[in-house]
């Protein structure tokens, strides 16, 4: 919802998605960006996670560095 939000408000918003892998687990998690900032979440919470996928503002995939 927010990066819909952030969207329709031209803030150029990118979703990203990501997992984090624990022993004999598998957690998801999906945060917003803007200006490469987190909205939301702070740089702690999503630095536990690898990022899977991304969306630019438009819908289009976002390229994502390894």
């Amino acid at each position: 919802m927010l990066y819909r939000l952030l969207g329709e408000a031209n803030a150029s918003p990118r979703l990203m998605i990501g997992v984090a892998r624990g022993r004999g687990t598998v957690a998801g998690h999906a945060w917003v960006l803007v200006d490469g900032r987190p909205v939301g979440d702070s740089d702690d919470v999503i630095q536990k996670y690898e990022v899977m996928t991304g969306f630019e503002a438009d819908g289009r995939i976002t390229s994502v560095a390894s």
